[in-house]
């Protein structure tokens, strides 16, 4: 039983920092397609009065992107470091 547990939560190796890594690069790619996708829809043509909406379902959407890249980022970091 004790192998078991062992087995289960025992630290893993340096090579899983690489799945850190491998999702702050997903994230650096979606927050750009959001930010390029979202600057080539506010210079087309769009209803009065709907930039604003729009500007806000931006910004709502570049927050969580940002958030996981620094969390992601800070992960390997950690993870790479301590792992040495």
């Amino acid at each position: 039983m004790q192998e078991v547990f062992s087995s289960l939560f025992s630290p893993l190796s340096v090579n899983y920092c690489d799945f850190f890594y491998y999702l702050t690069l997903l994230s650096v790619i979606s927050l750009l397609y959001v930010l390029i996708s979202g600057i080539i829809l506010l210079f087309t043509k769009v209803e009065k009065g709907k930039h604003l909406v729009f500007l806000g379902n931006l910004v709502f959407s570049l927050l969580p992107l940002g958030l996981m890249y620094f969390q992601n980022r800070l992960l390997f970091s950690m993870c790479s470091t301590s792992l040495q």
